[in-house]
Order: C-alpha cells, then sequence, then structure tokens
C-alpha cells in the first residue's frame, strides 16, 4: 500500500511539472488518486473487479479533462502574452523598451490612434498658413497649441487644422506639407500625467519616442505641457 502512494505522489508531481499544476491543484488531484486506491483496497474482491475499476477510470476521465483545460488556459495565457509583450519591437531610439507586461503601451495607443487619422484624413475646419491663425481657431480646447521644435524643417509649411482627440482627450490636428507635398500631421492635447505616463519630456533633456503604426513613422514626446505627436512616411 506503501508503494502504491509513493508511486501516486510520484505521478501527480510529474503530472504537475509537465502541465504547471498550482499547489491546491495538485493536492487535490493526489487526495482523489488516493481516495481510488484506498477504496479498491477496503472493498470486497469482487466489489473491487467492477465499482473499484469504475472509480478508476472515472478519476482518470476527471484527471485528463482538468488537465486538458489548464493546459488549454496556460496556452491561451502565454499566446496573449506573445501578443501582447513582443509583437511590438524595441525601437525606442534611446534604447528604452517600449513593449509592457499586461496591455498595450502607450506609445503604440497613441501612434495607432494619431495614425489612423493620418491616413483617413477628414476636412480640414480652419485653413491657413499662419500659425497664429490656425491655433486661435481652436478657442473649444482647454490649452493653446503651441509650434515645436521637433518640426524644424524649413521646408514644411502649415496649411491648416481640425478638432481631433487623444485617448478620449480633446486635440488639434495641424497639417503641414512640404516641397514636395507630402504630409506631415501634428497632434495636440493636454498633458495628463496620469493619462500619459511615461512620455519623455523635451524640457527635460529626452528625446521623442519613435514607434512605427500602420507603416507610418510616429514620434511622441511631451513639450511645453502639451503632449505632441507627429506621423509621416518614413
Amino acid at each position: 500500500m506503501v508503494n502504491k502512494k509513493q508511486s501516486i505522489t510520484d505521478h501527480t508531481k510529474s503530472i504537475a511539472g509537465k502541465h504547471r499544476l498550482s499547489e491546491q491543484q495538485l493536492d487535490q488531484l493526489h487526495r482523489l488518486m488516493s481516495d481510488s486506491q484506498d477504496y479498491e483496497a477496503e472493498a470486497p474482491k469482487k466489489s473491487v473487479n467492477r465499482f473499484g475499476s469504475y472509480s478508476a477510470i472515472a478519476a482518470s476521465l476527471f484527471l485528463v479533462c482538468a488537465i486538458s483545460m489548464y493546459t488549454v488556459f496556460n496556452y491561451q495565457q502565454d499566446k496573449h502574452a506573445d501578443t501582447v509583450v513582443g509583437a511590438f519591437p524595441d525601437v525606442d531610439k534611446n534604447g528604452l523598451s517600449v513593449n509592457v507586461q499586461a496591455g498595450e503601451n502607450i506609445f503604440m495607443q497613441i501612434a495607432n490612434e494619431v495614425s489612423y487619422n493620418h491616413t483617413n484624413l477628414k476636412p480640414m475646419e480652419v485653413s491657413s498658413d499662419t500659425f497664429a491663425t490656425v491655433a486661435n481657431y481652436f478657442s473649444n480646447l482647454e490649452f493653446f497649441p503651441r509650434s515645436t521644435s521637433n518640426l524644424s524643417n524649413a521646408s514644411l509649411r502649415l496649411v491648416g487644422g481640425r478638432y481631433c482627440s487623444i485617448k478620449g482627450s480633446s486635440a488639434a490636428q495641424l497639417r503641414y506639407v512640404d516641397a514636395g507635398g507630402k504630409l506631415t500631421t501634428l497632434f495636440e492635447t493636454n498633458y495628463d500625467a496620469t493619462k500619459f505616463q511615461g512620455l519623455p519630456v523635451i524640457e527635460n533633456g529626452e528625446e521623442p519616442v519613435e514607434v512605427y503604426a500602420r507603416g507610418y513613422k510616429v514620434d511622441i514626446w511631451v513639450e511645453k505641457g502639451l503632449v505632441m505627436a507627429t506621423v509621416q512616411k518614413p
């Protein structure tokens, strides 16, 4: 009997190692298999042949189902982790990882939203090549749009803008074109340290984070108290 129980213990530990069972699941599995063996030892010989076999079969079926469900659960967890953690390369030009352990990281959240707006342009609500004229149009915002040092390319010309949003916050969308007609879109919204935690701040000597979304290059940073993001073809 001792040898049987030792065999049960060894077998359940082997199963736990292969399928990553918790301590609680391991104990339950061990008790189930032990009860089955104790039942066979105490029952009359004739009953063991029939009822003991049924008990062993039932225990085996339960074990198979439990392991199968646990394996599927862990596969789904691992699959999700691969999708979230490994889906995006470390593209931060500062050498910092932009991957997170749970959920889509803040950089990709912003990049996916602004790149979508960049590729699905709606009509401009204000047209002008003067920054003050365009900025003054956004009187319904809780901030005043500002120019950025990250768009110092002399060939870029402001053409207008419209209202939009970033992560549920009202934002300004400013459109620039270069001499060849290539579009660069600048998005600005008020900086909320809780909602936009972890973004680089220009005034602190940090550089914009560069990521790619929908094939477009997106730069993201904080400047003059505003979250800013530019979208353009690489």
